[in-house]
């Protein structure tokens, strides 16, 4: 058993970043809720016209953690659109940087285009780029960003827009979005039961991340306080299946929540 003692580790290990370098894109994997329960916290659907159309966070099938953001692209004779975004996203000037996330397309979506665009805030942006989504399977999207010299933040936005033909829709679903590559902490798997424990000492939302096996069930767990064998362990919401790849949770509460253990029991 392991621990670790610095949230700055928490969020350095969650946006694959050394410990004080910036934390980038904030909420990437849409597990903070924002304002309403369908909402994703530091984003911000900007359109949503055109149709019976939406952007709202949901936990329906993420591709890691507990949710992902979903879009919908309806018609009632005009073309919808749905676009959400990010502003304010710090980065490195005169770097290349990875833009990676992921995405697919529910099953029966048709006549869409998907597209992301970065506006640097030196002036410039990237144009529109196409996308495509996995066939009701998620895809990985990998991009290189030339950042300009001067520029030190960007706005993320992702643009979705449908055909002007009633007979026709899409079910888009991204999760996992990240500028720099992603890096797991801690492990899991194997037979038995493993645990791998850590720290977070300060108050506010904390990611917890770790590599999760197929056919593995995890449970999250917070303690206040670290007392050997009797250290009293509560369930942080519910238990998660892994799927291969890496598990996301999110805590927004602090203390008591002060310390995380990450059960696996196979």
């Amino acid at each position: 058993m392991m621990y670790m003692t610095s949230r700055s580790f928490l969020i350095a290990a969650f946006f694959g970043l050394a410990a004080g370098a910036p934390a980038q894109i904030v909420n990437p994997g849409f597990e903070l809720v924002g304002g309403t329960a369908s909402s994703a916290a530091n984003w911000t659907v900007t359109q949503a016209a055109g149709g019976p159309v939406y952007g709202v966070r949901t936990n329906s099938s993420p591709h890691s953690g507990s949710y992902l953001f979903e879009v919908r692209l309806a018609s009632v004779g005009a073309g919808p659109v749905v676009e959400f975004a990010q502003s304010s996203i710090p980065v490195t000037g005169g770097t290349n940087l990875p833009f990676t996330f992921y995405a697919k397309a529910l099953s029966g979506s048709a006549g869409y285009n998907a597209q992301w665009r970065v506006l640097w805030n030196a002036g410039g942006d990237t144009g529109f780029q196409n996308f495509t989504p996995g066939n009701n399977s998620y895809s990985l999207i990998s991009n290189s960003l030339a950042v300009p010299a001067s520029a030190t933040s960007g706005t993320l936005s992702f643009h979705f827009a449908g055909a002007a033909i009633p007979t026709q829709s899409a079910t888009i679903q991204l999760d996992d979005v990240s500028f720099g590559s992603s890096t797991g902490s801690g492990g899991g798997g194997g037979g038995g039961t493993s645990t791998n424990s850590l720290v977070a000492s300060v108050s506010g939302a904390k990611g917890i991340r770790w590599f999760a096996s197929n056919s593995v069930t995890y449970q999250v767990q917070w303690a206040s306080a670290l007392l050997g064998t009797n250290t009293v362990w509560n369930n942080l919401g519910s238990a998660i299946f892994g799927n291969g790849a890496t598990n996301t949770v999110f805590d927004p509460v602090g203390p008591p929540h002060n310390f995380y253990q990450v059960q696996a029991v196979q």
